[in-house]
């Protein structure tokens, strides 16, 4: 199972708490539990999804043996930092045996034609930090960026004068800080933020898109740097 079906299947929860809401409505405090445990868990299983959608790419470029010269540079970027870090320095200084391997990796990716070892690379969220401005950075050490170019998310809405259906896009950052914010409000102040029935099934939605598009993409690009 791909690591995007994974996700679908994951989300079975999210839906599950969303029926329990819809069923509480003359229950407004149980209500309220099942569109919040909607929210977390929703917040929880898309980072789940960014993070294995990235080791798995970055996992499969591994794999392909590129030379640099085809690895994006913001990953190159990373995967200098990562093997030049503070106790690589250290164990240059001192002369020690793991420099060789800190000093080979480095030499390979400075190398037009070296083959990095690309699987190194840790596309994790940082601790404790979740918005759009994690997601960017993270995104861009899996050699993905900018994100919110690459990836623009749509809703369908009907023109009111002519009728027809236009895809309109949604400002994707704005709505995902405000969902990092809503979580935040509920699992670190233990508040009840404004929620609905109907914004919880449209983050779900956005997200779900966003998921789907990414996977799309990154399956075309590895297709291209196969050619």
């Amino acid at each position: 199972m791909g690591v995007l079906d994974d996700f679908r299947v994951r989300l079975q929860e999210v839906e599950s708490c969303l029926r329990r809401a819809q069923e509480s409505e003359s229950t407004p405090e149980l209500h309220s539990l099942y569109l919040k445990m909607s929210h977390i868990l929703l917040m929880a299983k898309f980072e789940w999804f960014v993070e294995m959608i990235l080791a798995e790419h970055v996992a499969a470029l591994g794999q392909m043996s590129l030379p640099s010269r085809s690895v994006p540079m913001e990953l190159r970027k990373h995967l200098i930092a990562s093997c030049l870090n503070d106790n690589a320095v250290r164990s240059i200084r001192s002369l020690d045996a793991k420099a060789i391997a800190a000093l080979e990796q480095a030499s390979a990716l400075l190398s037009e034609t070296g083959i990095p070892r690309i699987e190194e690379a840790d596309c994790r969220f940082s601790y404790g930090k979740h918005g759009s401005s994690e997601m960017h950075k993270t995104f861009s050490r899996a050699g993905i960026s900018p994100i919110f170019d690459l990836v623009k998310i749509t809703t369908s809405q009907t023109d009111p004068l002519s009728g027809a259906v236009l895809e309109v896009p949604i400002d994707f950052k704005g709505r995902f800080d405000s969902m990092v914010n809503k979580r935040n409000l509920i699992l670190h102040e233990d508040q009840n933020p404004s929620l609905s029935y109907n914004e919880v099934l449209s983050c779900y939605d956005i997200l779900s898109d966003f998921a789907s598009k990414i996977s799309q993409l990154i399956e075309v690009w590895r297709a291209d740097l196969c050619r």
